[in-house]
């Protein structure tokens, strides 16, 4: 019982790990004007748990820029002349 109940454990811990660095390779592939994204696409795909952690920290936990003139017009605002 004890070997099942460490068995289901580990099985459940590394679903919860493959979903983390899924959801953060996909954010890597989607983020727009990212410099480093190749750099980070291979890290990600080889250093997996770690390097999922490495761009949690150093690239999402870091707020957007912010571009003013971007965002209006994203949000459906007429340039001014």
């Amino acid at each position: 019982m004890e070997v099942l109940v460490f068995f289901l454990f580990v099985v459940l811990a590394n679903i919860l790990i493959f979903l983390f660095w899924g959801w953060m390779f996909i954010d890597c592939l989607r983020r727009e004007e990212f410099p480093d994204k190749i750099v980070w696409v291979i890290v990600l795909l080889f250093t997996y748990l770690l390097g999922a952690i490495l761009y949690l920290i150093m690239v999402k936990g870091k707020p957007p820029k912010l571009d003013i003139g971007k965002a209006f017009i994203k949000a459906g605002f007429k340039k001014c002349q």
